[in-house]
């Protein structure tokens, strides 16, 4: 009798202090989050390309307002590598001499775009605000060369759109 109640009371402690999963995101106002992305692609395409990206950016939180969060959005860094047929590229938002580059320039604009979103409780995105500084966001061409391209669709450089996230 002992030993089930041992093992009955050692299930419920355990069970009491078992996390609990709401999905519910939880932010505090002041808040400052730095999250890098890093995303690798294998392309098969008259010989193999790989491209190997590492995104920085940086969420600082509002406010938390009747349950949605106010977060303020910008790139910090950009990383990536690119190896082809055609010849190996590498581009590194903080070194002077890659933003001076043909990616670098093409590039410029998405580094400095910035926006305020805000997410409901389970983060679907339900407002979105570009800064009034905002450049006109970039957009893909062949001139543009191909890591250029293939950092702004691989890693998302773009303004998301309200309802962008959603189920």
């Amino acid at each position: 009798m002992k030993k089930i109640f041992l093992i009955v009371a050692v299930a419920f402690s355990i069970s009491g202090l078992a996390q609990k999963v709401n999905n519910k995101l939880v932010f505090q106002k002041g808040q400052k989050l730095e999250i890098q992305f890093k995303a690798v692609s294998t392309i098969e395409a008259m010989g193999e390309t790989k491209a190997d990206v590492t995104v920085t950016r940086i969420l600082d939180v509002q406010d938390v307002v009747n349950g949605n969060r106010v977060i303020d959005h910008k790139i910090k860094r950009i990383e990536a590598t690119l190896n082809s047929m055609m010849g190996n590229e590498t581009f590194d938002s903080e070194k002077e001499e890659d933003m001076k580059s043909q990616i670098g320039k093409g590039l410029e604009k998405s580094l400095k775009n910035k926006y305020t979103m805000t997410l409901d409780a389970t983060g679907k995105v339900v407002d979105v605000r570009k800064d009034d500084a905002n450049p006109n966001e970039n957009t893909a061409s062949p001139a543009t060369g191909m890591l250029h391209n293939i950092l702004l669709q691989m890693v998302g450089l773009k303004v998301p759109e309200k309802d962008e996230f959603s189920d």
